[in-house]
């Protein structure tokens, strides 16, 4: 039994140090799909439509 874990633990320590991190957890989460440039167009619109921040205050 022991020798089983330890050739799955093998088999998907490589697959993890092989592949790239990020896409990987990208795939993983369904995130195949996500456009990163709008989403950083929605956070500069988030953050040119704060109201200024005054601090601190007069």
């Amino acid at each position: 039994m022991v020798d089983i874990v330890d050739e799955l633990v093998k088999g998907a320590l490589l697959s993890v140090l092989v592949e790239d991190p990020l896409k990987t957890c990208l795939a993983h989460f369904g995130f195949e799909g996500f456009d990163i440039d709008h989403s950083i167009e929605e956070i500069n619109a988030l953050f040119d439509s704060a109201p200024p921040f005054d601090y601190p205050p007069h």
